[in-house]
């Protein structure tokens, strides 16, 4: 099982990286940081390229002087060398040194996190060289010495060798030692559950079934990804991909605002999925903080598309019970109830304004027109001259009679962290928070606004289309900072 070698022996993988790799063609270098970004705890990502060119993982462990090597790397080893399975990782070799015990792996990509910065023609290249393999769970019974196998355990495999299901978890090997009995099952991916009481003649909500049907259809990095739907008789469940945490709680971990490096990656992310959206023909018809998911990688999703629905062109008369008071825009709370994407592109700007700041852009308490007061104050009251049909809306007379004109402030002098972010921010958020809906920028166009200037062009490849499911974090030098409000980036 062991093989000593001497370590000047060619045989011994090379621990630099190569100039070129030469897989039937020839791939551009692979830098030394893109791949200290591949590691992954101890494990170093090496080019065995003296002899077989191939990708491997070294897992290295460090032998104390009398001790030898650690019964757990023994056992392993031998689990591995019995395993031989197409879901089970592979261990090629064992090098066995005065000071350490290496194991040699194939290299299995676990996520793209891992690569996250790496070039295109790196990303092309890994894509090529790597087997991608799943991982699996090991569950570890230690045997008593005269018992045997518990009869739990007994019962178990016998039971999961005759359920073959979708929605059952697949058991592989079952590996049987003279002290432990270890079943190898797949590997469960986190996922995050919704579940929805179904009353007993009403079925399932007319809600529930509109965000399926849209999830669905819907395949992109920023939007949440509906793995299934899981129906019985009580309830409805929605299972999703599990993302950590959401915008209004990553807001109220690092209150005072966001720093603006971050800000812009959040907006463009935003941006991104609705621009997708919208040219599907879908609404959200919800966006807020709480509706807008962040990973710990940084990743924004869209989620909750309860309220959303697929659109005509032109619109149709819809609800204007839609989203969330302080998100909602000023054509919709003065009454109208047609409406196209101009809906979403207002919360975005209400959002923009909100992570720059840290706190609420218009938080209206009480009603309706609290909520317009708060908006009129700062964009003015709107009139004919300055939005051609506000006259027509049922709510215009009604709240000016009440509340009087406003002649508004300016977004600067209202909010002067956003004036502190420069030009450009102010900008973006004065052609989003337009009162007038014709007048709003759309999500595909706020994409090519000179407050995005500063990302790498290379985003701009990941707009639509066959890069739609790809994070932005896959092109180098995007990144997260740290959250320190005054290290703006501007």
């Amino acid at each position: 099982m062991t093989s000593r070698r001497d370590p000047g022996d060619p045989r011994i993988f090379d621990r630099s990286v190569s100039t070129s790799l030469q897989c039937n063609k020839t791939w551009e270098a692979v830098s030394s940081s893109s791949m200290q970004l591949l590691q992954r705890g101890v494990v170093e990502i090496f080019m065995r390229y003296s002899l077989t060119q191939q990708v491997v993982a070294l897992k290295e462990i460090r032998l104390q002087e009398e001790e030898g090597a650690p019964f757990t790397a023994i056992r392993e080893a031998s689990l591995l060398k019995e395993l031989k399975h197409a879901n089970i990782v592979t261990l090629h070799d064992i090098v066995h040194t005065r000071e350490t015990l290496t194991f040699v792996f194939e290299f299995v990509l676990l996520s793209a996190v891992g690569i996250k910065r790496c070039s295109r023609a790196e990303l092309q290249m890994l894509t090529f060289v790597f087997e991608f393999v799943q991982v699996v769970a090991l569950k570890e019974i230690r045997l008593q010495e005269e018992e045997g196998a518990p009869f739990t355990a007994i019962r178990e495999a016998s039971l999961l060798k005759e359920l073959k299901h979708a929605n059952i978890v697949t058991l592989h090997d079952i590996v049987h030692t003279r002290e432990t009995l270890t079943f190898v099952f797949e590997f469960v991916q986190v996922v995050a559950l919704k579940e929805i009481r179904l009353q007993e003649e009403e079925g399932a909500p007319f809600t529930a079934i509109r965000e399926a049907s849209l999830l669905k259809k819907l395949k992109h990095a920023n939007i949440v990804t509906l793995h299934d739907i899981v129906h019985t008789r009580e309830t409805l469940t929605f299972v999703f991909e599990f993302v950590d945490t959401d915008l209004s709680q990553y807001m109220e971990r690092h209150p005072g605002g966001l720093n603006h490096h971050n800000v812009r990656l959040f907006m463009y992310q935003l941006l991104r999925g609705l621009a997708y959206c919208h040219r599907r023909r879908v609404l959200h018809r919800d966006v807020k903080p709480q509706n807008l998911l962040i990973s710990c990688g940084g990743e924004l999703k869209l989620a909750d598309f309860g309220l959303a629905r697929a659109k005509s062109v032109p619109s149709h008369t819809y609800s204007h019970e839609v989203v969330t008071l302080w998100y909602r825009p000023p054509d919709v709370l003065l009454g109208s109830t047609e409406y196209s994407t101009s809906l979403d592109m207002w919360g975005v700007g209400c959002i923009f304004v909100e992570m720059l700041c840290g706190l609420p852009a218009f938080p209206g308490v009480r009603d309706t027109h609290d909520q317009l007061d708060k908006i009129f104050k700062v964009v003015g009251t709107p009139t004919e001259e300055s939005w051609s049909g506000v006259t027509r809306l049922p709510g215009l007379r009604e709240h000016t009679a009440r509340w009087g004109l406003c002649p508004g402030r300016g977004l600067g002098s209202a909010f002067p962290r956003l004036r502190d972010a420069g030009r450009p921010a102010e900008r973006l958020a004065a052609v989003l928070l337009q009162p007038d809906p014709a007048r709003r920028l759309a999500a595909h166009a706020a994409l090519r606004h000179g407050y995005f200037a500063h990302l790498p062009r290379r985003l701009e490849e990941l707009h639509d289309g066959e890069f739609a499911e790809v994070s932005i974090f896959t092109v180098e030098g995007v990144c997260l900072h740290a959250e320190n409000r005054h290290a703006a980036i501007k």
